[in-house]
């Protein structure tokens, strides 16, 4: 299932929240509508939270089903939060928005170049993943670039065939290039998804919608 949303008028729902198969988290302020089209689609608990004291949940973090990445600025109280709701906690230094740098699902992470070995060797044991680290179309922002679930993956239109190839036989699964909201080539700007379904950013094209839908083998 594909369902269209924004935050308070924001299609780019990818910055303000962050899902896995078992839990979403939200800004404290998500509309009622917005936390029922999560249940519906994505079938997970959901979780009010913030990451230094702001909604910018997708920005600031990433996990899967092991554990959760975040900025060393993440405040203490809202570290104790999460540190109840994930068994490993990992705080990464001199990067803020983590999830600009890192793509993950249950079995993978996709780690920007600027990411410290200690930090990815972190990832590899903690979250119980492999790790691969490049960068995309020549940028460092592979977080932004890559949307992972399971079963498939979303990625820019900026990337090139190749590195589509490398990531598919690398991860073991396929995907598509495509854009989000409109022509944004920013994909995890503009969607949450998981295994059970997706939600889009209010902008996204019907045509942008079946690359998803392709992507993440949702249907």
């Amino acid at each position: 299932m594909i369902q269209e949303a924004d935050y308070f008028g924001n299609p780019l729902i990818g910055m303000f929240m962050r899902t896995s198969d078992e839990i979403t988290l939200v800004p404290a302020n998500t509309p009622e509508s917005l936390l029922s089209s999560i249940q519906t689609t994505l079938k997970t608990d959901i979780d009010k939270v913030t990451i230094y004291n702001s909604s910018l949940i997708g920005l600031f973090s990433v996990f899967n089903k092991n554990g959760i990445v975040l900025p060393d600025v993440t405040y203490s109280d809202e570290y104790e939060v999460l540190s109840n709701r994930f068994d490993n906690v990992i705080t990464v230094s001199g990067h803020t928005a983590v999830g600009n740098l890192v793509a993950v699902n249950d079995n993978y992470a996709v780690v920007s170049p600027v990411i410290s070995k200690d930090v990815v060797e972190q990832l590899k044991q903690r979250l119980d993943v492999d790790v691969i680290q490049m960068r995309l179309a020549g940028l460092d922002v592979v977080g932004s670039l890559l949307y992972l679930t399971n079963k498939g993956f979303l990625l820019s239109s900026l990337a090139s065939d190749e590195e589509m190839h490398e990531l598919s036989d690398a991860l073991g699964i396929d995907g598509v290039r495509t854009t989000i909201n409109y022509g944004n080539p920013m994909v995890s700007s503009g969607l949450i998804a998981n295994d059970n379904g997706a939600i889009v950013g209010s902008e996204t094209t019907p045509f942008e919608m079946g690359r998803v839908d392709e992507a993440l083998f949702l249907r």
